[in-house]
């Protein structure tokens, strides 16, 4: 990993909007403009105007695509402007694990069902909303979360809450809803997804996990370096 004007450098890999491999290299997002660069030991030439994408890669999977037009290109480096930006949708891959984060959640109560009303029957009691509890945020994508909680008192898949992040980054109370759960030990893990993030949010909530991933494997690689000295 290394680091320039441009921002931080990860493997990356150039392709036709089709999908067509055409370099194997490393990225940078510019924290200001947001356009990418990509650099390799030889990378095709485009004219300016070309639509290309590049793909975050880690461990062999892409976890990030860049879709921009060409607007540099040279025998080593190639910059896309106008760049959009989107993460694949598969829940199995989270960008960012081992987050230090956490969050209140309060479960949105849902509607009692109908019940007709009989005389002298009396009406079951509503059971009370859990919450709000203290949460650690474990992993994190741009549409999902992990986050854990005591297993002695589980939750159940569908199960809905309103969620108030606790990370540097302005992300609104938002709802959530439990897809899976793990119980492992005295804590057990649960995979939501978000309901309500405006494309907008979305846009801001991929940038942090970009710049946070990034920051923690630059931190990591500087604590190697120092070990080996």
């Amino acid at each position: 990993m290394q680091s320039s004007e441009h921002g931080l450098w990860f493997p990356a890999v150039l392709k036709t909007p089709e999908g067509e491999v055409l370099a194997e290299g490393s990225a940078a997002v510019s924290p200001d403009t947001k356009d990418v660069n990509f650099r390799s030991d030889f990378v095709p030439l485009f004219p300016v105007g070309t639509q290309l994408e590049i793909h975050r890669m880690r461990e062999g999977e892409e976890i990030h695509r860049f879709s921009g037009k060409v607007y540099i290109s040279d025998k080593t480096l190639l910059r896309l402007v106008g760049v959009s930006d989107r993460m694949p949708p598969d829940p199995k891959h989270m960008y960012c694990t081992n987050l230090p984060f956490s969050g209140t959640i309060e479960e949105i109560a849902a509607p009692a069902p109908e019940q007709k009303r009989r005389l002298f029957r009396r009406l079951r009691k509503a059971s009370e909303p859990v919450g709000p509890l203290l949460v650690p945020i474990v992993s994190l994508s741009e549409n999902r979360l992990v986050f854990l909680y005591d297993s002695a008192h589980p939750f159940y898949t569908g199960q809905m809450f309103q969620l108030t992040a606790n990370m540097p980054l302005l992300l609104p109370k938002t709802a959530i809803q439990v897809e899976s759960a793990i119980l492992f030990g005295v804590n057990a893990s649960y995979l939501c997804r978000f309901l309500e993030l405006t494309e907008e949010q979305q846009g801001i909530l991929r940038y942090f996990l970009l710049e946070y991933s990034l920051r923690q494997q630059r931190e990591a690689t500087a604590a190697e370096d120092r070990s080996d000295s």
